[in-house]
């Protein structure tokens, strides 16, 4: 084999090998913990909560909606689904649609809220993280060989914020895989640069559609392609960039405009988020924003219920401006405690809403990524810290998620630290 080739399936083989490693040990922890006998046991709220709920309604023919069941919100419905004949069914954008719509497939052959069901949302969670180890590999070999690949894939192994979500029934591992892929298109040279742009449009949609809070990530790969392609290259890119993902986000785009009556290619909940997360009560719950959530409070959800989820956000949007503009020192206090708590956890909890090893580990990679950036300074990593920047800004002004909104950007967090054991190649003495 020549040795050009050699050098590409190296890496390659190392990183396969890897990613299968990851699968196996996370779905041996995860059998050992009985996380899919827990997910029985919570059902049907605890099993994806309003994701698993959609998507229960979606493979029994009742579309993407929201089940209104004599008035009463979903989470208090204890181990049974409401019937058919007693309940309404109203059409939601209220997450992105990729998550729920895989979720109602594996119902379809698995039963709803089965423990074959729970199995095999487990061993997806589980195979997305192997696919996430691979791709981290990757990335780290091609900013510093072996040593920054293997620091990179160690550090996620360990990294704190990587299992506790694993057991959970959201779409946390999709995005994270998909937000990765995304990068590593952007990060490695592609000879095509048409089927790169592509690639770009692709998996920008596909995390689009997975989450919307991935729009973040919009200007930081258009600044990256003016910025690093040239001339024809520049438009090839961003011209197939474009056409693809907007083929991928049209139908999703399409159905919000005929269930609502406007344009809304991405989701519904951004006002009703920022209220939840700014209302009167917030601190008392640790900026959480449960307990205005129309998914908790049953009051809230009669008036979800009966002004429409388009009405609904308008109201949130009306409630969050008159509360911060009658209160913006909170607000801008408010921001500033959920900023430093997405980076170092929940300090003002004195950390003890998750075990004290996680909120750690929040605060040490943290500091590690914060190093590895410095220390790759002439690596050219500025996309790993724009991605830093922008990406958790809707969290900073919305609500906390003790870790878990911080969660799809862990394995990015990890490669950054990685960067901390990259050494240099000598110069060879002449």
């Amino acid at each position: 084999m020549p040795a050009v080739n050699r050098h590409r399936v190296g890496p390659v083989r190392t990183a396969l090998f890897l990613g299968l490693l990851t699968v196996a040990i996370k779905w041996a922890v995860c059998l050992q913990c009985s996380y899919s006998e827990d997910l029985v046991r919570v059902a049907p709220w605890g099993f994806g909560y309003e994701e698993g709920h959609i998507a229960a309604n979606v493979i029994a023919g009742n579309g993407f909606s929201i089940t209104s069941a004599a008035g009463n919100l979903p989470a208090a419905w204890g181990s049974t689904l409401p019937t058919t004949s007693s309940a309404n069914f109203l059409p939601t954008a209220w997450v992105s649609p990729l998550y729920p719509l895989l979720l109602s497939e594996i119902f379809r052959y698995c039963g709803i809220f089965t423990p074959a069901a729970a199995s095999v949302v487990i061993a997806v969670n589980c195979l997305a993280q192997g696919v996430t180890v691979s791709l981290l590999y990757l990335l780290g070999f091609y900013l510093g060989q072996k040593r920054v690949g293997f620091a990179a894939v160690g550090l996620f192994l360990v990294d704190p914020n990587a299992w506790q979500f694993l057991g959970w029934v959201w779409h946390t591992q999709l995005y994270a895989m998909l937000l990765l892929c995304h990068i590593y298109v952007l990060m490695r040279p592609a000879r095509s640069p048409v089927w790169q742009g592509c690639l770009l449009g692709i998996t920008l949609a596909l995390a689009l559609l997975t989450d919307g809070a991935a729009v973040m990530l919009v200007p930081i790969t258009a600044f990256y392609v003016i910025r690093k392609k040239t001339g024809g290259n520049r438009i090839l890119v961003g011209g197939a960039a474009l056409l693809s993902g907007a083929l991928l986000m049209t139908p999703w785009a399409w159905r919000n405009y005929e269930a609502f009556g406007a344009f809304n290619p991405l989701r519904g909940s951004v006002s009703t988020n920022l209220w939840v997360g700014n209302h009167p009560g917030n601190r008392e719950e640790s900026y959480h924003g449960l307990s205005q959530s129309p998914w908790h409070n049953q009051e809230e959800f009669q008036t979800f219920v009966s002004l429409g989820e388009k009405g609904y956000s308008q109201l949130c949007r009306e409630r969050v401006i008159a509360q911060v503009r009658s209160h913006p020192g909170r607000f801008l206090v408010d921001s500033l405690k959920r900023t430093t708590g997405f980076w170092f956890g929940e300090w003002w909890n004195s950390f003890s809403h998750i075990h004290w090893i996680y909120s750690a580990g929040l605060g040490i990679f943290t500091l590690l990524a914060i190093a590895g950036v410095y220390r790759g300074r002439k690596l050219h990593i500025e996309l790993l810290l724009a991605v830093f920047l922008l990406f958790p800004l809707p969290y900073y002004l919305t609500v906390h998620g003790h870790g878990r909104y911080r969660a799809p950007i862990e394995p990015l967090i990890c490669l950054a630290a990685a960067v901390v054991f990259y050494r240099a190649e000598k110069s060879p003495s002449k």
